[in-house]
């Protein structure tokens, strides 16, 4: 807040606080969530903040007779605004939880559990019910939920391709789609996941182990994993067969096919706040991670 030419600074807390830390060549501060709770500003206002928004992984297909999963989960949406103004207030923080992997036979043949069909997360909110004069802030679980203006990119994430190849018993199933590139190549392993250098560099501690790269796909199996498998997408992409997301990057659980059965988790979701030093006065963690 300007106050005769002078920058008054802000309180901020919530979540886990790190910093002062250099990003893109500035010193910031993060606060960063890995379960819900709320993000306070006092004494001022933030007007240059960032935030990124990532929702839970889908799990993997699992193999059913009947069913026969094998393909990659989808990453869960990525939302990250570059720039957004933030007024004193408090902002509630909801994290996704990634899908869980499991088809067992029966019906119905959708595994996961009532909250999460068929597997798929549950999406990350930035300030839902919109207080605060700011819209709510959503990344789909599992998912590609449409465009948000304030986003860069606008885009959520992108589809998987839905090709097979083989034949008789020989299906090899597509990786999941994710938040950086559209069609995987080849098409069996995960989408790769959207690299974001606003919010730290690889190997900073606030930032999960795949660093600063969210959103991978999944890595599709086969009707029978013995007959090929694809790797997770960079980004916290599980590989298959199995292979679990990456913990807090929203990457897809990686799928498999017969004997073994059940399919690789999707990775929980994230919320990052982040603000210039030289607007904040203090850092303070809250009940959040």
């Amino acid at each position: 807040m300007q106050e005769g030419g002078w920058v008054t600074p802000v309180s901020m807390s919530g979540g886990t606080a790190f910093g002062p830390v250099t990003i893109d060549g500035a010193e910031r501060m993060v606060c960063r969530f890995r379960s819900p709770g709320t993000f306070t500003l006092t004494d001022g206002n933030a007007p240059s903040a960032r935030i990124l928004v990532v929702g839970g992984g889908g799990a993997g297909g699992s193999f059913n007779p009947g069913a026969y999963g094998g393909g990659g989960g989808g990453a869960g949406g990525v939302r990250y605004i570059p720039s957004i103004s933030l007024t004193a207030g408090t902002y509630p923080i909801s994290v996704g939880d990634g899908g869980t992997g499991g088809n067992p036979w029966g019906s119905p043949k959708d595994g996961g559990t009532p909250a999460q069909p068929k597997g798929g997360g549950t999406s990350s909110i930035f300030n839902p019910g919109d207080g605060n004069s700011v819209p709510a802030i959503t990344a789909t679980g599992g998912n590609a939920g449409g465009t948000e203006p304030r986003a860069n990119p606008t885009s959520e994430g992108n589809p998987s391709e839905t090709l097979k190849s083989g034949t008789g018993s020989r299906y090899h199933c597509g990786g999941g789609g994710g938040a950086g590139a559209s069609s995987p190549t080849p098409w069996q392993n995960g989408a790769s996941g959207i690299t974001l250098s606003g919010v730290g560099s690889p190997g900073d501690p606030w930032l999960p182990p795949a660093g600063n790269v969210f959103g991978g796909g999944g890595g599709g199996s086969s009707y029978k994993e013995t007959d090929g498998n694809g790797s997770g997408g960079p980004g916290g992409g599980g590989d298959a067969p199995g292979g679990d997301g990456t913990e807090y990057t929203g990457g897809g659980g990686g799928g498999i096919g017969s004997p073994n059965g059940v399919g690789g988790d999707g990775g929980f979701g994230v919320v990052y706040v982040i603000i210039p030093k030289a607007e904040v006065g203090e850092a303070n963690p809250g009940p959040g991670s």
